[in-house]
């Protein structure tokens, strides 16, 4: 049983108006318990992890992912220190060869970093496991930027350790994606990694490559052409 926002008063299922004091609800007690009681969608797709991740078609599409990914972060490796410096020339007017050095040490710095999330990458292993909890917060990129909102998912593997994953794409579509319970697996060299188990009683079917939502009939993602995990 639902209540009203404003008094409290308790709704019945067919309330579009509170009877206590008349405000509004609109439909959303009714469809909330219409929704309830239907019967779940039947899409014809039985539960169970797709193959179609070792199909060569799926192996074409990772592949061609992964190398935009290498070339996304080298060029930042390289091009990032050099403006970086120039800006910081503009504004601080500092002399050439602190400058210099300052470049020398920010590319350093994105060298090493690079490297490890490239490692990270194709290194990482493919894992089974149960979302165990999800939950939104917030994080600075440095101590001056604006706080965002960033997906937190929490998992155990099969094997018993927790793994813990951030959705930090703008509308943090995996993590919208994902329920707590869903049983899934973890593809590391896709761009949004996690595979869920049961599509059953989905409507709509994600993509691992753009994060975008095709109709379940769809066999490729309407958004970027590339194969869907059914």
């Amino acid at each position: 049983m639902a209540n009203c926002t404003k008094c409290g008063a308790e709704l019945n299922e067919e309330s579009y108006f509170c009877p206590s004091c008349g405000t509004p609800v609109g439909s959303a007690v009714a469809d909330a318990v219409r929704v309830e009681d239907d019967e779940p969608i039947d899409n014809g797709i039985a539960p169970g992890f797709s193959a179609r991740v070792d199909t060569d078609e799926f192996r074409e599409a990772v592949s061609k992912g992964n190398k935009t990914f290498v070339i996304a972060i080298l060029a930042t490796m390289l091009l990032l220190p050099p403006i970086v410096t120039f800006i910081a020339g503009l504004l601080t007017h500092k002399e050439t060869h602190i400058l210099v050095a300052a470049g020398v040490i920010v590319e350093i710095i994105m060298i090493i970093i690079c490297i490890f999330v490239i490692i990270q990458r194709f290194t990482t292993k493919s894992w089974d496991g149960v979302v165990e909890r999800k939950y939104m917060t917030r994080e600075r990129a440095g101590r001056t930027a604006r706080a965002r909102k960033v997906g937190v998912i929490e998992c155990m593997t099969d094997e018993g350790k927790k793994k813990k994953y951030k959705d930090r794409v703008i509308g943090q579509p995996m993590y919208h994606y994902l329920e707590e319970d869903d049983r899934v697996r973890f593809h590391p060299q896709l761009t949004y990694p996690f595979e869920k188990y049961d599509k059953s009683h989905d409507e709509r079917i994600f993509c691992h490559f753009c994060g975008s939502m095709s109709p379940i009939e769809a066999d490729y993602c309407t958004s970027c052409k590339k194969p869907l995990l059914k």
